[in-house]
């Protein structure tokens, strides 16, 4: 397993043989999954370090710094 994203990586380093009976959903489905997935908490850590942003300069504010 590497912590490398997948369009960062050789693929030709990397192939598995093609799993044409079904039993597990295709690469490109289980990237499309964790690409959404990740990009959520992106806009999530985003919304939340703006919020934390936007609190410390009222309390700033607040307070006269």
């Amino acid at each position: 397993m590497s912590a490398v994203p997948r369009y960062f990586m050789n693929e030709k380093l990397e192939r598995e043989p093609d799993d044409r009976d079904g039993s597990r959903p295709s690469e490109r489905e289980s990237d499309e999954k964790d690409d959404s997935l990740a990009a959520f908490w992106q806009w999530f850590a985003l919304a939340v370090l703006l919020f934390a942003w936007i609190a410390e300069a009222t309390m700033c504010a607040d307070r006269g710094f």
